[in-house]
């Protein structure tokens, strides 16, 4: 059995070597409290520093602490464009996806619902990206439209059902008593579902 002092060592060297962590991994794994959380919503890899995907989230983290909000066509078309190596590799794309997710739910269950709005359609972007991201573009528009322009049951929503666990099921049923709303493609303003009319 090791000694009071090694143990000591040991737990002296683990919040080292978590503090040197970049922000949005802690994020994944603790939530903005810092607190362990028992659940990784489905996570199972956070990557090394080096990696494309670990670069790729730092990059939407950065972008989202700069501006605040940040244009999700804009920033993946770059992306797209200049990590071609995400894009086309569909482990790495449910890599990032698993994360933003993660990321998505820890904020949600810390009261935030803008930063989850941007990543929930990130991460719809990475999931309808078959090969080409034009296609990727126009099947993820219904969704993130919805999401963007919608109210938090919608965020809610899409991470409770896209999550492998059921972290957010008490924060979805208190979000249920919001109207359904959506938005017109026409004057791109905000309706109850109700009242838009559906193409035929």
């Amino acid at each position: 059995m090791p000694s009071r002092k090694r143990l000591k060592g040991r737990q002296r060297k683990a919040i080292k070597a978590a503090s040197k962590e970049s922000a949005w991994v802690q994020l994944t794994r603790w939530g903005e409290r810092n607190v362990a959380v028992q659940c990784n919503h489905g996570c199972e890899i956070i990557p090394q520093s080096g990696h494309i995907v670990y670069s790729f989230i730092q990059s939407v983290f950065d972008e989202m602490s700069v501006q605040g909000e940040l244009s999700v066509a804009t920033f993946t078309l770059a992306s797209y464009k200049n990590e071609p190596q995400l894009w086309h590799n569909t482990k790495n794309r449910k890599m990032a996806v698993d994360i933003l997710r993660s990321m998505g739910t820890n904020i949600i269950l810390n009261g935030g619902i803008e930063n989850a709005k941007i990543l929930a359609t990130m991460s719809s972007f990475l999931e309808h990206f078959k090969s080409e991201y034009k296609l990727a573009y126009l099947s993820a528009l219904p969704i993130s439209r919805d999401i963007q322009n919608g109210n938090d049951r919608d965020v809610m929503r899409n991470f409770h059902r896209k999550i492998a666990c059921s972290c957010l099921k008490n924060v979805y049923k208190q979000s249920k008593c919001q109207p359904k709303v959506g938005c017109c493609s026409n004057c791109a303003k905000t309706f109850r579902r109700d009242s838009l009319m559906l193409c035929g």
